[in-house]
């Protein structure tokens, strides 16, 4: 399976985590990536793995950014559910990458149960 990308995102950061961190958490799993990084960044870091990317989540720093970004979680959680069952993947995770500076994105995935496997960067969350 190859990687597959829904909806380009536009924010170029995390270059260091790029080098290896992301591909360690990933490899050998399928995994579902929500995320704020550039859709060219993702492309090398994520080469031939079954990995797909589901929605940009960028928010502000205002309760209306937390409502819209909580809605967002909801999206990209459902819409990778959906890809879970199209392609047959058993134990379905998504991987939330984070920007560091993001406080308000990193405590909703910590609400909905993440794990955190890099800290303050990338969270999995179990897709049930």
């Amino acid at each position: 399976m190859q990687t597959r990308l829904y909806t380009p995102v536009d924010a170029p950061m995390l270059k260091a985590l790029l080098n290896g961190k992301l591909g360690d958490v990933t490899e050998g799993r399928d995994v579902i990536v929500v995320s704020q990084l550039g859709e060219e960044d993702l492309i090398g870091a994520l080469a031939f793995r079954p990995v797909f990317l589901v929605h940009e989540l960028s928010i502000g720093r205002t309760p209306l950014g937390r409502m819209v970004a909580s809605e967002l979680i909801t999206y990209a959680l459902a819409t990778a559910r959906g890809l879970a069952l199209q392609f047959g993947i058993d134990h379905p995770e998504a991987l939330f990458v984070v920007d560091k500076e993001n406080d308000t994105l990193r405590r909703l995935v910590l609400e909905r149960g993440a794990r955190e496997e890099e800290p303050g960067t990338l969270y999995t969350m179990r897709i049930r």
